[in-house]
């Protein structure tokens, strides 16, 4: 059981990193972008994920914004819906914290996590003054391909070997050799003389 659950998640991870190569490659011409994004009316909170695929490696943006105003991150998050745009988007071939200047930045990794802003009925940024008072907070990542891609695909190199040793496995069992060590069994279909193992159905 343990065994299967690991080769799942290897799976999965060779599936992503063939996804983020793909990803790295179609950046190079155009960048793609996802938003996730919902209120909770009864918090009246308006929560946001956005991720770009970039040249250099991928964005993600997370957003918090409080509203003062009963049913005010509802009505924002309509606005959205409707074509508003509340985000500055990256530039398509940088990394945007790389400028900050420190040994990781210069890798290509970047992390801010932005501190909670609070603001009156104004008009100012991403509101309008009928949003009413609120508070926000902007944060952000830079992940770069070349820590992405090797780190998900060596993850997944035991789901490959599993599949190379089946598919050898089965070779062998076709061609009437033992599954183990690959011995002709034609003479000796009970048991492999080289190294001991009983085929599927043979004597013990």
């Amino acid at each position: 059981m343990r065994r299967r659950f690991v080769l799942s998640l290897s799976v999965l991870s060779l599936l992503i990193g063939v996804m983020l190569m793909a990803g790295w490659i179609h950046g190079q011409w155009r960048s793609d972008w996802f938003r996730w994004q919902g209120a909770d009316q009864k918090a009246n909170t308006f929560r946001s994920v956005q991720l770009w695929c970039t040249t250099s490696g991928i964005n993600l943006l997370w957003f918090r914004y409080d509203f003062e105003v009963p049913g005010k991150a509802f009505a924002f998050e309509q606005r959205c819906s409707n074509g508003y745009e509340y985000h500055i988007s990256p530039s398509r071939s940088s990394n945007p914290f790389a400028a900050t200047g420190s040994f990781f930045n210069r890798l290509g990794f970047g992390c801010r996590l932005g501190a909670m802003i609070h603001e009156d009925a104004v008009d100012a940024g991403d509101f309008i003054p009928s949003d009413g008072a609120h508070s926000f907070r902007n944060s952000g990542a830079h992940l770069p391909y070349w820590a992405l891609v090797p780190a998900f695909l060596g993850a997944g190199l035991p789901s490959v070997r599993a599949f190379i040793a089946r598919r050898r496995r089965l070779r062998r069992l076709a061609a009437g050799c033992c599954r183990s060590c690959g011995y002709d069994l034609r003479a000796t279909p009970d048991r492999c003389p080289e190294c001991g193992t009983v085929p599927d159905g043979g004597a013990h």
